[in-house]
């Protein structure tokens, strides 16, 4: 699982990912998570709040290119994103 700038991952979503992982990640000050299903083409982008809770800031999907405002260098095509 790749970690990028600044704390935030993106990895494919299970179960756990909205649970456990999203209360680990909050409790140790990563700041942006984002979860991805591939097989669905959705990439929902989570920012926690001060109280190290996560909110949706975004959800994606479809065949879409995107450039997330915390990597303006970064374009995620989720037509090429795969399992």
């Amino acid at each position: 699982m790749p970690c990028a700038p600044r704390g935030g991952q993106v990895h494919h979503v299970d179960h756990r990912d909205r649970g456990k992982k999203a209360k680990l990640y909050a409790r140790f000050g990563i700041r942006d998570y984002w979860t991805a299903d591939p097989r669905a083409r959705l990439l929902d982008l989570h920012e926690a709040s001060e109280r190290r809770k996560y909110r949706l800031i975004a959800r994606h999907e479809g065949t879409v290119r995107l450039r997330p405002a915390l990597f303006p260098d970064l374009e995620v095509d989720l037509r090429r994103v795969r399992v």
